[in-house]
């Protein structure tokens, strides 16, 4: 067969594939079928031999990518998904030649996997704060301004400003490594008082923030602050840390980041003065 010499002894996943909506398979050699999980039996039996059957993105996205590479003569070199015949799901990235005078594409595939997940994972390593597994400062920013925009004049919001009260007694009477565990702590704490559609992060030292939306009245986020309060009480070696908990309510929706972190400071500036272990709510002149 002419295509032997294209797929003999090679451990790349390699495949011939026609020019049509399916990419229907020609031919593959062991390595692709091995990849995939599947035999060239059950890839007929269940698939049809259409490789796209297995592809996990937007088929439209490929085609026009295809169609742009005919065009112009040129060899197609993109990373996208499929799914194996276990359900896993694969990243590739594939390399195809097309031939125009058989109308097939001469393809070569190779598994990334281990590549993408690895940069996933270092991307969310840049964005989670290493000692709590909350989100650091800057993706917190970040998120809430999105979510901002995203919801802006159509929800109303809530910041919430946490500092633990004596974790410098903490830190100078015990030393860092217990003032770490203080504050994983007190972030797995937090962490479980909300459900997923509240923003959480740690902001530096023994300060935190808690982004709410869709918040209904001052009665709803004073329970919510003063949950916060409650649950945020342990004591260490016979130091009792608390959480003091500043608040700015946007029942309007038209404040950003930057504003509503001023205002919640203010209120949470209030409770440190006046007594440690409390809330304050500031809000927006339309409530």
């Amino acid at each position: 067969m002419q295509y032997k010499s294209f797929f003999k002894n090679n451990a790349c996943a390699m495949l011939i594939c026609k020019n049509d909506p399916f990419s229907t398979i020609v031919e593959a050699n062991d390595a692709f079928y091995n990849m995939v999980g599947y035999t060239r039996q059950s890839m007929e039996q269940v698939h049809k031999n259409r490789f796209a059957n297995i592809v996990c993105d937007e088929l439209t996205d490929i085609l026009e990518k295809v169609s742009n590479a005919i065009n112009k003569g040129d060899s197609l070199d993109y990373e996208y998904r499929i799914c194996n015949q276990q359900g896993e799901i694969l990243w590739i990235h594939d390399i195809a030649t097309y031939d125009p005078v058989s109308d097939v594409f001469y393809v070569v595939i190779m598994d990334i996997t281990y590549r993408q997940v690895t940069l996933e994972s270092v991307s969310k390593m840049a964005n989670i704060d290493s000692l709590t597994g909350l989100l650091n400062r800057s993706h917190l920013e970040e998120k809430i301004t999105q979510e901002i925009e995203l919801l802006k004049l159509s929800s109303s919001f809530a910041m919430c400003l946490i500092d633990l009260d004596n974790f410098k007694a903490i830190n100078d009477s015990f030393g860092h490594m217990i003032g770490d565990h203080v504050l994983s702590t007190m972030g797995e704490k937090l962490s479980s008082l909300f459900e997923n559609n509240y923003i959480i992060g740690r902001l530096g030292g023994d300060e935190f923030a808690v982004f709410l939306t869709n918040i209904d009245s001052i009665e709803a986020l004073s329970a919510i602050a003063q949950t916060i309060v409650d649950s945020l009480v342990c004591e260490f070696r016979g130091v009792v840390v608390s959480a003091s908990v500043g608040v700015y309510f946007d029942k309007t929706g038209t404040y950003d980041f930057k504003s509503m972190y001023e205002a919640a400071d203010k209120a949470l500036y209030c409770v440190k003065n006046k007594e440690k272990g409390k809330f304050d709510i500031q809000f927006s002149s339309i409530v």
